[in-house]
């Protein structure tokens, strides 16, 4: 009988992880022929939004970068500020 409830036991995890499976996916596999066709037909504007957000955050990003090149030439004119007044300073990788 113990035998029994351990083998029992084991199967469990197996039997609960593919339950989990099926509910992650929503149960997606019961769905109709025509549900999956209206899924693919509107999955075209979800696409544009996503490339309109793609676009919009690399427009951020050249922003972000030319920040950077702005802050980095301000701080080494800093640094050659400051070493001219107090000799020389280790350089800034």
């Amino acid at each position: 009988m113990k035998e029994l409830l351990f083998f029992l036991l084991i199967l469990l995890c197996p039997l609960s992880m593919l339950f989990m499976m099926r509910g992650m996916h929503g149960g997606a596999h019961g769905r109709s022929h025509d549900a999956g066709h209206a899924e693919v037909s509107g999955h075209g504007a979800q696409g544009a939004d996503a490339d309109r957000e793609v676009e919009a955050l690399r427009g951020e990003q050249g922003v972000l970068e030319g920040r950077i090149v702005e802050l980095e030439q301000r701080l080494s004119e800093l640094d050659e500020a400051r070493a001219s007044k107090s000799g020389p300073v280790l350089k800034r990788a």
